[in-house]
């Protein structure tokens, strides 16, 4: 479990190089309101507009990029060892596991979980269990789409 540990580990630091880089960018007051009336008939509307902005550093973007990337290693990483844990002949297999993540039941069971079917029953149902249709949120499918976008 130690590099699954480690990659948590390194995401946490571009957190840390994430809320840096944002609060220097937002001390530079990237964005100016402006506010204008606007009269249509007898109504008189105020209105709210970006007047100026800024972009983003390019730095953002990649760090995000990087913490997205050592989450996603940390699961994969968690699964190598589960796999590891349950015949220790894995070790020497040549190839890539990858934490599966599903948005329904039917695409779960109907997908081949390779990677999933050396474990103990009892991890298997954990990994279930933390798919996204089971925990009423997206954030692992988020986090794989995103992880998926910055390579």
């Amino acid at each position: 479990m130690d590099s699954a540990r480690e990659k948590l580990r390194r995401a946490n630091v571009h957190l840390g190089s994430l809320d840096r880089v944002l609060r220097r960018f937002a001390l530079r007051d990237p964005y100016r309101i402006g506010f204008r009336t606007i009269r249509e008939d007898k109504t008189r509307y105020a209105v709210a507009i970006v007047d100026g902005w800024e972009p983003l550093p390019a730095s953002i973007p990649l760090i995000i990029g990087d913490v997205c990337s050592n989450l996603q290693a940390a699961l994969d990483h968690l699964l190598w060892q589960c796999r590891i844990d349950a015949d220790p002949a894995f070790a020497g297999f040549d190839g890539t596991v990858s934490f599966p993540v599903e948005e329904t039941p039917e695409l779960f069971q109907s997908n081949s979980h390779s990677d999933i079917d050396g474990l103990a029953s009892g991890q298997r149902e954990l990994i279930e269990q933390a798919q996204p249709f089971n925990r009423g949120n997206d954030r692992l499918r988020i986090l794989q789409e995103m992880d998926r976008i910055d390579k």
